[in-house]
């Protein structure tokens, strides 16, 4: 299993289970298979299908707020998202970390 250890790899992963999570999406209306447009997702939260696409990239990290309602619209748990997600603190030996509290290893 791969570790997922700095922001940018994060971001990477969330996007791609976002993606997999809207294309596989399944309707309750029989006539449409699966899957939703990234309009039609960006739609229900309020955001531009640019901002999907970006999400879905990982160029942009998706702010709680809505992670939390696309986990709702498209029927999975939160934590969907940030499977196999550990950030561990010698990754960040080099960054100002002196306001934030570690324990070993942070799983998200």
């Amino acid at each position: 299993m791969k570790q997922y250890t700095t922001p940018t790899e994060a971001k990477v992963l969330i996007g791609k289970r976002l993606k997999h999570a809207r294309i596989n999406f399944v309707h309750s209306d029989p006539l449409r298979k699966y899957g939703l447009t990234q309009t039609e997702l960006s739609n229900a939260i309020g955001v531009t299908f640019q901002q999907i696409q970006k999400y879905e990239k990982g160029t942009n990290a998706i702010p709680f707020y809505n992670l939390w309602r696309l986990s709702l619209i498209l029927k999975k748990p939160i934590d969907y998202f940030s499977q196999d997600l550990t950030i561990t603190k010698e990754r960040y030996k080099h960054e100002d970390i002196s306001t934030v509290r570690w324990s070993n290893s942070v799983t998200i």
